[in-house]
């Protein structure tokens, strides 16, 4: 990276490319967490992406000055469906896994985002207030938010240019799709 960067935070909902996100900064050899469930990860990590940094991106921001924010973002109806399917399978099977109980955080990090545990009708809302609330809290600092749909294409052209890095001659990652999901939830059965 060429210019002096604090850290970078990935603020986009889970399933809309936060995994890819994590692989692709990783590919440009930038530490990074994936899903950091304490605050020595986010502080030993160059980047964290995922939920749990989804909800405190402005705590973020005023404890890590000069930081870099990434938002991934997709489209309402293929992202609705995706979670949809995550909460009914992943969020459920955790449970079980769990003998009922869904990792503390996990239910945290879902009521602050979706003000539920499991997949309700006001997840649009939930969507469009996060997508809001980034765009109100950046308005005026936008060199400090790139927005990205990596589901639509978006990748290395978007993404390295706003790192100040050079574009890697390897493809974007596509990962965590729903096919990925289900070889992930086969193999631990």
């Amino acid at each position: 990276m060429n210019q002096q960067i604090n850290k970078i935070f990935g603020i986009g909902l889970s399933r809309t490319g936060t995994s890819s996100l994590y692989e692709a900064l990783e590919m440009l050899s930038i530490k990074t967490i994936h899903y950091p469930t304490d605050y020595k990860q986010i502080e030993t990590h160059k980047a964290a992406v995922d939920g749990a940094v989804a909800v405190g991106y402005r705590y973020l921001d005023a404890m890590f000055p000069d930081s870099k924010f990434i938002f991934t973002d997709r489209d309402w109806y293929d992202w609705d469906k995706s979670i949809e399917s995550f909460f009914k399978i992943n969020v459920n099977v955790i449970s079980e896994l769990h003998d009922g109980k869904v990792l503390d955080l996990t239910d945290k990090v879902n009521m602050a985002l979706y003000n539920a545990t499991t997949y309700q009708e006001s997840f649009m809302q939930a969507f469009r207030d996060h997508k809001s609330g980034i765009k109100k809290w950046f308005k005026e600092r936008k060199d400090d938010l790139l927005t990205i749909n990596i589901c639509k294409g978006d990748g290395w052209g978007k993404l390295c240019p706003f790192l100040g890095c050079d574009i890697p001659n390897i493809e974007f990652p596509k990962s965590n799709s729903k096919s990925q999901s289900w070889e992930t939830l086969a193999s631990i059965f």
